[in-house]
């Protein structure tokens, strides 16, 4: 995270006939150093708030009562002291975050959309996580509106936002969750109920299928176990053929302006 110093202002040294319309602001002091962090997946680039009576504890995200402080920042000086701490805040370390200003992140939500000039930006209340969404989203369940925009974009590396004061945008009113998958075998399964203690007993000829009540939605699917993300692969109209042997399939079904769904799992023996 950089911030970039403009130097002293001297409006005498400037020549010619233009009026100086704006003045420059000392951008490398905004960061706030204080007190410490509580919590896991503390990564850079998050939301914290802290409770009013415990100002100087941070708290990755936020809840009803708390009060959104910032977003958490990697400070020079500590990272020259401990530069193992990479990406990733350690519990114990002083906690530096930005108030005000421009704000580098290298991850967000991916659950939304991707971040574009003149999208909206907002935070997952339970992890901190930052999102973008269309300017024409108003509301977002599960999520409070940073107020802020973004600056630049870099996709997919990186994205800059400004991040404005009072941190917090008009209050958004929750619109829901996109409905969860449902799968269906062609041929049917033999046996099974598709949990982790009795799977679906499938021949090898089995293609599944899978819909969500939600209009719009796109579902995003894995088959080694893994956390389905917007970056995995779409489960097509057609549906998927499985391979032989043991397959764990995750289903997420996700939409823009709305939370995605839960994470369905389903297994298979496939012989």
């Amino acid at each position: 995270m950089q911030y970039s110093n403009m130097g002293p202002f001297a409006p005498a040294k400037f020549k010619g006939s233009a009026l100086v319309q704006a003045v420059p602001m000392f951008v490398d002091k905004l960061p706030l150093l204080v007190g410490g962090l509580a919590g896991a997946n503390a990564y850079f680039g998050k939301v914290v708030s802290v409770n009013p009576s415990t100002p100087r504890n941070f708290q990755v995200g936020w809840a009803s009562g708390q009060v959104v402080r910032g977003i958490l920042v990697a400070d020079p000086s500590i990272m020259m002291a401990d530069p193992a701490m990479n990406d990733k805040y350690y519990e114990g370390r002083p906690a530096a975050i930005a108030v005000f200003g421009p704000v580098e992140l290298m991850k967000y939500d991916l659950t939304q959309n991707a971040p574009t000039l003149g999208s909206k930006i907002w935070f997952n209340n339970a992890t901190g996580e930052i999102a973008f969404t269309a300017s024409s989203v108003s509301t977002l369940a599960g999520y409070t509106q940073l107020n802020a925009h973004v600056l630049d974009v870099d996709v997919p590396n990186t994205v800059s936002i400004w991040l404005n004061y009072p941190l917090v945008a008009a209050t958004s009113v929750a619109l829901g969750a996109v409905a969860d998958p449902t799968v269906t075998n062609t041929p049917a399964a033999s046996d099974g109920d598709g949990s982790s203690d009795t799977p679906y007993q499938v021949s090898a000829d089995t293609v599944v299928k899978a819909t969500t009540a939600t209009s719009g939605a796109v579902i995003y699917y894995t088959l080694d176990g893994s956390e389905p993300t917007m970056s995995s692969s779409i489960m097509p109209s057609t549906g998927i053929a499985l391979s032989a042997g043991s397959v764990t399939l995750k289903l997420v079904a996700a939409k823009a302006g709305m939370n995605p769904s839960a994470v369905v799992t389903v297994y298979y023996t496939v012989s």
